[in-house]
């Protein structure tokens, strides 16, 4: 059994089938293992993401990517610190490029029949390309929005709900770029 923590996911969802899919492709995971929160509204996902640090918010489309795609930019500006990522049946490439400049990390198409973890590993890819990108990210944040962000981290970091960490990049050129993360503990809250 790994020590890793798990992944904290918002999967904002209308489909109970779509969700339970989604559990199970996740379910079967290598580890870190998944934590599914589930809602069904946007005002429920911004309310929970206004408490709570999620380590990525899954927003499903559904079969009609036009439909929902304004919900990516709202979830960007509330979870500024998560990875968002959109999952959709289908999705034209202009819907995409629309949800990626919306604020949206990656565009999932589900597919039936997908290997088994596949699910998961992109997940985690997404995650990953987040934290690397970030520092490169933040430049193109507002000033408002990146002073924003820094009040964020320092009042977390001051409290001791996050920590930092340094960590080696490997650059184009061959040199490392050092890059600080900062780390959210999981909260865990018990079931009513």
């Amino acid at each position: 059994m790994s020590n890793e923590r798990p992944i904290r996911m918002l999967l904002l969802a209308d489909s109970q089938t779509r969700a339970v899919t989604l559990n199970a492709g996740l379910a079967g995971a290598s580890s870190p293992r998944f934590e599914v929160r589930r809602v069904t509204s946007l005002a429920q996902a911004l309310a929970a993401v206004a408490g709570e640090h999620f380590d990525v918010v899954m927003l499903d489309l559904g079969p009609s990517a036009a439909v929902g795609l304004d919900r990516v930019a709202a979830l960007r500006n509330a979870a500024l610190a998560s990875t968002i990522v959109v999952l959709a049946d289908s999705a034209p490439e202009a819907h995409v490029v629309q949800a990626l400049r919306s604020g949206a990390d990656d565009c999932l198409l589900a597919r039936r029949g997908g290997r088994p973890g596949e699910l998961a590993l992109r997940i985690r890819y997404a995650i990953t390309r987040r934290a690397l990108v970030g520092q490169n990210a933040a430049d193109l944040l507002t000033p408002e929005v990146r002073a924003r962000v820094r009040t964020e981290d320092e009042l977390l970091l001051a409290s001791g709900q996050a920590s930092t960490n340094e960590v080696s990049v490997p650059t184009d050129d061959g040199s490392t770029r050092e890059l600080q993360v900062v780390t959210f503990p999981v909260r865990t809250r018990t079931a009513p």
